[in-house]
């Protein structure tokens, strides 16, 4: 991770990382965020990770005048195995509420990502598949089984 990381020296990025793993495992700080919201006949799931221990990086394109608003970037998602455990197990969260009585009575179906794409008991390798595909946009939407 360091090497990927010129910026930041290995102890400087260990230290980052020991911080924040003391901030979620002994201090029980949040991790990870789920937003539910309604509009119309749909219901929105949003949710991700707040603190990752995956790291990516942004680097100059070129030295040239013109090249100096197109950098490259690389967010480094799920680059540390623990982030796509972590994510998988706020997903599975965020779904089992929209399964769960009452709210259950309300849902006729899942639009995005549909059961097909992720079952509800979808696997790990299920739901890693789905991260990589939709990173940019982590929300599950539902369709309403009738308008309140």
């Amino acid at each position: 991770m360091a090497s990927a990381s010129p910026g930041i020296s290995a102890e400087g990025l260990e230290r980052a990382l020991f911080i924040q793993h003391n901030l979620i495992f002994n201090k029980g700080i949040s991790a990870g965020e789920i937003i539910t919201t309604g509009s119309a006949d749909t219901l929105v799931a949003g949710f991700w990770s707040l603190l990752p221990f995956s790291r990516g990086s942004v680097h100059l394109r070129s030295q040239r005048t013109e090249d100096v608003d197109r950098p490259i970037i690389d967010p480094g998602f799920f680059r540390v195995p623990f982030d796509m455990q972590y994510f998988t197990a706020l997903g599975r969260l965020a779904r089992t509420f929209w399964t769960e009585e009452p709210v259950k009575q309300i849902v006729a179906g899942f639009i995005r990502p549909d059961q097909q794409t992720l079952p509800l008991d979808a696997s790990p390798d299920q739901w890693a598949a789905f991260a990589r595909t939709a990173r940019e946009c982590k929300l599950e939407t539902l369709e309403l089984s009738q308008r309140y």
